[in-house]
This record gives structure tokens, sequence and C-alpha cells, in this order.
């Protein structure tokens, strides 16, 4: 991913440090690898969007509505609209949906290329 920038939006560092806890306390992975991982993750360029204003939630509430999204979904939704990034995909994630929200994390070369 040299030179690629990675956005997200400021649910990410959440869902990140979520993710980490849980598989530790699940005994997945101790807790110095789960340290490492967040040090490898440090490393890169990501871009961390600013979070919703309270003004931003009409707006959301309907995005989320016109594509049956949940909140968490629409984060995703409504950072790649706004950078106008190209999307393969209809939606980041849904119960509904089989993939995974990362799918949606792309770089901003502008070539759509979300794997890097």
């Amino acid at each position: 991913m040299d030179g690629s920038e990675l956005h997200v939006p400021s649910l990410w560092v959440w869902e990140i440090l979520n993710v980490v806890g849980v598989t530790i306390r699940r005994r997945r992975i101790t807790g110095d690898r789960g340290r490492e991982f967040l040090t490898l993750l440090a490393k890169l360029n990501v871009k961390i969007d600013r979070p919703p204003q309270v003004t931003d939630f009409p707006r959301l509430h309907a995005l989320a509505n016109s594509h049956e999204l949940t909140a968490y979904d629409v984060a995703y939704l409504d950072l790649a609209k706004r950078l106008s990034l190209p999307s393969r995909r209809p939606t980041p994630t849904s119960e509904k949906r089989p993939w995974p929200k990362a799918s949606l994390c792309c770089d901003h070369t502008g070539n759509g290329n979300s794997h890097g």
C-alpha cells in the first residue's frame, strides 16, 4: 500500500480496538500479539474521518433507510460517498449481505482498488 491512503470512518477506531480486545479475552490471541497487531496497523497510512455532527443525523438516517443499513454500515457508505470513491459493492456490510465492512475501505488513488 505504498503511497495509498486508507480512509476510514471514526467508528473504525472503536471497531478495531473492540475486535482486538474481544479476541484477547476469548484467548484466541495473546495480549502481546494484540499489541503487535495494533503497532503494525499504526504504521499504515490511515486517514480517520471526522465524527458526524448532530446536524448530519437527518441525512445519515435517510441514507440508512434508503439502503436498509445499520448506522454502523452507513458510516462506511457515507464516507465513500463523500470522498466520491468508486464502489464495486452497493453497501459495506449488513446482516443480509455476505461481505465484511473492510471491503469498502479503499485507497484514495482513484483506481478503486480496495485491497492494495
